[in-house]
């Protein structure tokens, strides 16, 4: 099966004191990266499409240069070799 790695980065509320509401939200952007094996599959009315498996997410508080090598030992970890 093919292997497809996404990334993207979000942005997520965060309060500065745990488990109360008060305090400003801070937006601070999260980065995500996704792996994922592609298989093909059938139809009820015969059509070819495509179905995610094996799905795998990477996140990081950070930079792109933080989630990286994460992605990148999780790709390997899901098989990038045999891709």
């Amino acid at each position: 099966m093919a292997l497809a790695l996404a990334a993207d980065g979000v942005m997520v509320p965060f309060r500065p004191q745990e488990k109360t509401p008060s305090g400003a939200t801070q937006w601070p952007e999260v980065k995500v990266g996704v792996i994922a094996r592609l298989g093909a599959y059938f139809t009820r009315s015969g059509k070819t499409a495509t179905r995610l498996h094996q799905r795998r997410l990477v996140a990081v508080l950070g930079n792109i240069n933080d989630l990286c090598p994460r992605l990148m030992l999780e790709a390997i970890r899901s098989g990038l070799h045999r891709a």
